[in-house]
């Protein structure tokens, strides 16, 4: 999966370059910093991802798929902002709703791992 989310931020990379610099894209359309925002993200991610696979050991495979679900959903949500800049942010919007549940579900993941380290 960490694979997957680097070539995804390198996908991000090059559609931010034509949105940009290329296509000179109205920021009112299309939200070129919120490209930037994922494309650093799916970057980090991918690269958490792949660090923690290379830790070894016996991690719950729960843990393993709350950790990938958040990893992909977290930046996904900056795409989303990018191509629709006027969706409510609002806690209580559909967006909102999704990115608190998103942040459980990868602090979840991520953190559970971690505690399996420290405490095996």
């Amino acid at each position: 999966m960490g694979f997957i989310l680097i070539l995804v931020a390198l996908l991000f990379s090059w559609i931010l370059v034509v949105y940009r610099y290329i296509l000179k894209v109205d920021e009112k359309k299309v939200n070129t910093g919120y490209l930037l925002k994922a494309h650093i993200d799916f970057l980090l991610m991918g690269i958490l991802l792949i660090l923690f696979s290379f830790l070894g050991g016996k991690i719950s495979s729960y843990l393993i798929l709350f950790t990938c679900i958040g990893t992909a959903t977290n930046p996904t949500l900056f795409i989303v902002l990018a191509f629709n800049p006027s969706i409510d942010k609002s806690p209580k919007s559909i967006l909102g709703l999704t990115t608190t549940i998103s942040y459980l579900i990868t602090t979840i993941g991520i953190g559970g791992i971690c505690l399996t380290y420290l405490f095996t």
